[in-house]
């Protein structure tokens, strides 16, 4: 790249700044001082020297940058090539573009061309998690770029990455279903024991907009069960999660009344802590059947918060999702309610 000249900031009035200067304050937020292009002034020679700068970069000859890309055009560049009108920009601000979410969703990422892209070399393209819940005007991602310039070349190579794999970024919505719960357990159906899953639910679908549907306490009774998930799907039911009775104790029947629907089992057991006694199967390939645990009461977060959201989005769950989600499953750590 061709060498960027520096000046002293006292011999840098009516030279124009090639990125923005931030300003950090101890218990304040990080904030853009002077933005790229801004032309400096004597009265800005002491804010510079405030903030750190005794010398600023110049370009002199900018002839030479003509097969180079500043960093505000590179991530403007590639953020628009990455998402779909599911989105909005907002930037550059400090060589960076900010991605929002339009609409409240699953995030979906193509995490192999995500890496493709960050495998070039400057290129910083972040984003939350795949199928994390987002919701409207949430931030998804950022794109930046690490030198301040790059050759054109690299801008190119990532947005044929992008292309080829558009979009990198979506979002599948969240839909107003109908949730059936079924409690289960022969100590909460005689009163010895009083149902606290029902709350933690109902607070979890307040979050996605939602209430419970149908709502009913049942014995630890396979028939009774299974004959109860079928009623709820009959009355128009569009997931029906279970709780209670998911271990391998002799009472503890839930599972085989899920598969005693006809439901086509996904999986029956996760590798993700806490909740992993967790099954999970579809009536007629549509209708998630969720059997849970009780560790939604006593964990702030458990198997039911990764699931749900994409229940609720009508976004299908297949076994290998789960079966790789041992990376990372552990949640045990600093997760107590």
């Amino acid at each position: 790249m061709p060498k960027i000249g520096k000046v002293k900031v006292e011999e840098s009035v009516g030279m124009q700044l090639i990125h923005d200067i931030t300003i950090i304050e101890p218990k304040k937020t990080k904030a853009v001082l002077f933005k790229r292009g801004h032309i400096i002034r004597q009265e800005d020679i002491p804010l510079l020297k405030k903030v750190g700068r005794r010398y600023i970069y110049v370009i002199k000859d900018f002839s030479k940058f003509k097969d180079y890309v500043h960093e505000d055009d590179f991530s403007k560049s590639l953020a628009n090539a990455v998402v779909d009108n599911n989105f909005y920009l907002s930037g550059p601000s400090e060589g960076k573009i900010t991605i929002f979410a339009r609409k409240s969703g699953i995030l979906k990422v193509n995490v192999k061309a995500l890496n493709k892209i960050n495998m070039l070399a400057g290129v910083k393209f972040s984003t939350k998690l795949n199928n994390s819940p987002i919701f409207e005007n949430g931030q998804v991602a950022i794109v930046g770029l690490g030198p301040l310039f790059v050759k054109k070349q690299i801008l190119e190579r990532a947005l044929k990455i992008a292309n080829d794999n558009y979009p990198i970024l979506t979002i599948k919505e969240f839909k107003k279903i109908k949730v059936g719960l079924i409690v289960t357990g022969n100590e909460i159906y005689e009163g010895l024991v009083k149902d606290a899953f029902t709350d933690v639910l109902r607070e979890k679908l307040k979050t996605y907009g939602l209430d419970l549907y149908l709502r009913t306490i049942l014995p630890d009774n396979r028939k009774a069960i299974c004959k109860k998930i079928l009623e709820f799907i009959s009355k128009g039911c569009e997931l029906v999660i279970i709780s209670g009775g998911m271990s391998v104790d002799p009472d503890d029947v839930t599972p085989s009344a899920i598969r005693d629907t006809g439901a086509k089992v996904v999986f029956y057991g996760a590798p993700v802590f806490p909740g992993s006694s967790i099954m999970l199967a579809y009536y007629n390939n549509e209708i998630p059947i969720y059997g849970t645990t009780a560790s939604p009461i006593f964990y702030k977060k458990t198997t039911l918060d990764i699931f749900l959201p994409r229940f609720i989005a009508k976004d299908r769950i297949t076994r290998k999702e789960v079966a790789e989600m041992g990376h990372g499953g552990l949640m045990i750590h600093d997760n107590k309610s």
